[in-house]
């Protein structure tokens, strides 16, 4: 069936922020024997509208995983089939889908892409796009959509842009500042070796950048001039998400964004250093900013021990509802630490990526009732422990994520 034509999903297309079409879609849908897509949306609408810590979000969540999985999933037809295009089944924490349909996709390869962006607007309720680049040829090709004429883009919400080598430089941001595109633009993501940094600062100060509240970036370095950036006290939008992937060698701008009125009510925050300074740490604890925090990763293979005890043992740390780690040296530490907390946490999800352990920080995480109540604890470890993996099983069932990763000191 030709979904994309029917009358009740194109007011879908032309409303994508409003649940009320979907819910009359589903009506119709229990009405021609496709129940499982009707349940999908209608249990994604109620997500969406739920806070997470809410009694039924696990149940709902587990039948949405499992009709995600059914065998029957008919809205996969409407996914149209163009070159280069790949439909993500998840992004980042994301399932892939929206409220009953697809929210992201992936577009590989750029080319023939501008003959088929037409289909692309009109048969997909896609607005959120990744880009994998190349160098030179891609990013021009990119240009050419964000200077062009067709007011769709605008219903993007989220655009990320994966260069698989060399730095991305200013001529998109360029566009994107100046031609007055993307205007609803809320989450902007960059992976690339590198970035002109004053084309970035340009659009995160431009008109179109300004509304952005969401910023995520994986760099060899994040550069002091876009930390000051970040943390301009005059930002109309305060962020909301910031995702800082990149060593800095001024700790210093960090915390001042930290504690900068601009990330007064962010809800994520993640930062990945090979060494986080006291500073920064110290920062995470101190900042009145972060009182709305719900979750904060952070990732470093060098850690200061007294600041990471103090990090651990601060009230910031046990108000967050997600909360991930990542250490190399010092497991075993951390472990403690997190799992002598004491009194009521917040904690729904708690990740821990770990390097060598001892058998004492095994049984802490085996034993402790800082971790009784989690939702989802997901381990990551650089060496197979199945002794280990089954023991913790047997304690948190299908609440446990177990994988292996390779080892950073190989």
């Amino acid at each position: 069936m030709d979904w994309m034509g029917h009358p009740l999903v194109r007011a879908i297309v032309e409303n994508l922020d409003d649940d009320a079409p979907r819910l009359v879609f589903a009506d119709w849908l229990d009405e021609h024997d496709h129940a499982s897509w009707a349940e999908l949306i209608r249990v994604q609408c109620r997500i969406a509208g739920l806070d997470e810590a809410a009694v039924e979000v696990p149940v709902l969540r587990s039948r949405e995983q499992q009709l995600l999985r059914g065998a029957h999933r008919p809205w996969e037809a409407t996914m149209p089939r163009l070159d280069g295009l790949a439909w993500n089944s998840r992004h980042r924490q994301s399932t892939g889908f929206e409220r009953g349909f697809p929210e992201w996709a992936t577009w590989g390869s750029l080319r023939n892409w501008q003959a088929q962006l037409s289909r692309f607007w009109e048969e997909t309720t896609i607005n959120r796009l990744a880009i994998q680049l190349e160098p030179s040829r891609s990013v021009a090709e990119v240009f050419r959509l964000i200077t062009g004429s067709d007011p769709r883009i605008n219903r993007l919400r989220e655009l990320d842009f994966r260069l698989t080598s060399g730095r991305m430089e200013h001529w998109v941001l360029d566009a994107m500042s100046e031609f007055g595109v993307l205007n609803q633009l809320e989450g902007l993501s960059i992976t690339a070796d590198g970035v002109n940094w004053d084309g970035l600062s340009r659009y995160l100060q431009s008109h179109s950048g300004v509304g952005l509240v969401g910023l995520s970036l994986k760099l060899r370095e994040i550069a002091p001039s876009l930390l000051r950036v970040l943390g301009d006290p005059k930002r109309p939008e305060p962020w909301l998400l910031l995702r800082l992937d990149g060593r800095t060698d001024s700790p210093w701008e960090l915390a001042t964004l930290l504690h900068s009125p601009s990330v007064e009510g962010i809800h994520t925050l993640e930062l990945s250093q090979e060494h986080v300074h006291p500073m920064i740490l110290a920062a995470l604890i101190e900042s009145p900013r972060l009182a709305r925090l719900e979750q904060l990763r952070v990732a470093s293979d060098y850690w200061d021990l007294p600041s990471l005890r103090r990090l651990v043992a601060s009230g910031m740390v046990r108000m967050v509802r997600h909360l991930q780690l990542r250490f190399h040296e010092r497991s075993s530490e951390a472990v403690a630490a997190l799992a002598q907390v004491t009194g009521q946490t917040r904690w729904l999800s708690l990740r821990l990526e770990l390097g060598p352990m001892g058998d004492q920080a095994w049984r802490m995480i085996e034993e402790s009732p800082a971790f009784a109540n989690l939702r989802s604890l997901q381990i990551r470890t650089e060496s197979p422990e199945p002794e280990r993996e089954a023991t913790l099983r047997n304690r948190f069932g299908n609440r446990l994520r177990w994988s292996v990763v390779q080892s950073r000191s190989a």
